[in-house]
C-alpha cells in the first residue's frame, strides 16, 4: 500500500486574492518534500494536490494552474 502525502496546512485564500487582482505564483525553493515530510519531490503531484484544493477541473484552469 502507498501512502498518498495530503496537504493538512493553512491555504492563503488565492481565489480570493486572484479576484482582487493580485497575481498569485506558485514557486519551488528546491525544498522538493516542503508539503510533507513524506513527499515524493515531484513538482507536479504538488500542482494536482494545488489543483485538487481549489478546484481546478477545466482545461483552461489546469493551464493556468501548470
Amino acid at each position: 500500500m502507498t501512502l498518498q502525502p495530503r496537504f493538512n496546512g493553512i491555504v492563503p485564500p488565492l481565489v480570493e486574492l486572484q479576484a482582487a487582482g493580485v497575481g498569485v505564483r506558485l514557486g519551488c525553493d528546491n525544498v522538493y518534500d516542503s508539503w510533507s515530510p513524506f513527499g515524493t519531490g515531484n513538482i507536479l503531484e504538488k500542482l494536482n494536490h494545488y489543483c485538487e484544493i481549489f478546484g481546478k477541473k477545466g482545461q483552461r484552469e489546469l493551464t493556468d494552474s501548470l
